[in-house]
């Protein structure tokens, strides 16, 4: 004969889950808060949408690998390791989101099949360069950028949350918004001045994230 659970078991059991949700979150909420989280996500998205609208070249959404990237930094610089120990993974984890995403644009066949034909296509890419040849094919291009885009993110994410310095990814996040908006000045102008504007509210936004990081950095250095 069963019996019915009481009050007190319940209260109990509610209170177990509330300790484990609270456990899991602090485990997983970056250990200078969300607020900074969102800002370097704004800031590495401000680059990142500004390369997708270049249409430099077909890719999967750089959004969504900014934040593998991001998120990828923000819980590695919780871990209590030396960075020596930290970064192989990282980077593995990189290659492993970067190459997933990159078999998207391989159509037909399975997933090994896709993986098997975008190594392919890198050697290919890798010979020719190396030999002085030319390669018209837009998927290692594609593939490069999606791996700058992850790694500025995760570069960004590791200085603000294991270091606490927000100077490096404001220099590495506006190195890639000039650098990406330079490009498209020389090469394609008439893109640029395309959607009334629209690179230049990008670099609008980006300015925006810089005066606020500029504002955080001197509130935490008057806390000292």
């Amino acid at each position: 004969m069963t019996t019915a659970p009481t009050a007190s078991s319940l209260r109990s059991g509610l209170d177990w889950t509330k300790r484990a949700l609270l456990i899991v979150s602090q485990g997983l909420s970056p250990q200078s808060g969300w607020a900074p989280f969102v800002l370097v996500f704004l800031t590495v998205l401000s680059v990142v949408w500004s390369i997708e609208q270049a249409k430099w070249v077909e890719t999967p959404s750089l959004a969504m690998i900014a934040f593998w990237g991001i998120t990828t930094g923000a819980l590695l610089a919780k871990i209590r390791l030396p960075a020596l120990f930290l970064q192989p993974f990282a980077f593995l984890t990189g290659a492993g989101v970067v190459a997933w995403h990159s078999t998207k644009l391989i159509s037909g066949g399975s997933l090994a099949y896709r993986f098997d034909e975008l190594w392919n296509r890198a050697d290919a890419w890798v010979t020719a360069a190396s030999t002085n040849g030319i390669s018209t094919d837009p998927v290692p291009f594609s593939f490069a950028l999606m791996a700058l885009s992850w790694l500025l993110s995760y570069l960004c994410a590791w200085f603000v949350f294991r270091n606490q310095n927000f100077w490096i990814p404001l220099i590495l996040a506006g190195t890639g918004i000039l650098i990406n908006l330079s490009y498209l000045i020389l090469i394609s102008p008439a893109i640029f001045f395309m959607d009334n504007g629209m690179f230049c509210k990008y670099y609008s936004v980006f300015l925006i994230l810089v005066y606020i990081f500029t504002y955080k950095i001197a509130y935490e250095s008057a806390k000292i």
